[in-house]
């Protein structure tokens, strides 16, 4: 698996984490019993780094597929 593979899957793993936490944030606010057994500290903390995590990955794929074009 080439790098760019695998920057591309990771990506897409964090998107569907980054998705997922913002439907869980939706849900949670309909029925904020459910949500209960989170902090609100350690929520905004996990999607905080989740977000980073994807602006960085998609970023490097970004770069990476044009950089590759760019060389001789």
């Amino acid at each position: 698996m080439t790098s760019l593979k695998l920057i591309e899957a990771l990506t897409t793993v964090v998107l569907v984490a980054v998705a997922a936490s913002l439907a869980w944030i939706v849900a949670a606010s309909f029925v904020p019993a459910a949500a209960g057994w989170v902090s609100d500290q350690l929520a905004v903390i996990v999607v905080i780094l989740l977000l980073t995590a994807a602006l960085l990955l998609l970023s490097a794929a970004a770069l990476w597929q044009t950089r590759s074009r760019d060389l001789p």
